[in-house]
């Protein structure tokens, strides 16, 4: 074998081939409606919506930890309180990828040359424990979700999601031991860096 086949042979298994639908660090932007599920918030509160600024780790096969920080914010019904329910929520926890594709983004904007790809992204789970601020007080919380993300175009992945969210009650004095229960449906975007794209020497 002549040294120039050697060295076109050894061009084509270095071209950039990253991972495609899960990087290094993975940051998600997650929207949501948000409504109370159980009384006495359901009766109290309509429907809010969800924001939420997520980031992975991944340190283990389809496993990640991550990090999490969100603020929903849901209107009063009338005749009930004066101002919306509001609460912030900054937590920690896991995310499995049950499905973590890594064949490429399906559209590619740019002149690189070899751009390959589909639409097949990431199924995934997580849950997290929350510190939850509510007004003045610190509340326990947790939540899990789950999740498809579509592999649209270069770096970023879209796609829907649920999430149940819960925020325990402390026992004080003049609240209602119950705790908050939230369902949330919405749009997650999301990026990984470094880039992910998969791009195949010609």
């Amino acid at each position: 074998m002549t040294s120039r086949r050697v060295a076109a042979i050894g061009l084509c298994l270095c071209a950039d081939g990253a991972l495609a639908e899960s990087s290094t660090l993975n940051l998600h932007f997650e929207p949501a409606a948000a409504t109370f599920i159980a009384p006495p918030q359901s009766a109290l509160f309509g429907v809010g919506e969800d924001f939420a600024l997520r980031a992975d780790l991944p340190f283990a096969g389809p496993l990640a930890g991550q990090l999490g920080a969100s603020l929903v914010n849901v209107p009063a019904e009338p005749g009930s309180f004066n101002e919306p329910g509001r609460a912030f929520a900054f937590g920690a926890g896991i995310r499995w990828r049950a499905l973590d594709d890594h064949e490429g983004y399906l559209v590619h904007f740019g002149d690189k040359a070899g751009h390959r790809g589909n639409l097949l992204g990431n199924l995934w789970v997580d849950v997290e424990a929350n510190l939850v601020g509510t007004g003045p007080l610190l509340r326990f919380g947790f939540e899990a979700g789950a999740g498809l993300e579509l592999s649209l175009l270069d770096e970023l992945q879209v796609g829907p999601f649920i999430r149940y969210v819960q925020i325990v009650e402390p026992a004080l004095a003049g609240f209602d031991p119950s705790p908050a229960r939230l369902f949330l449906a919405g749009l997650s975007l999301s990026l990984g860096f470094p880039g992910t794209a998969v791009h195949a020497a010609r």
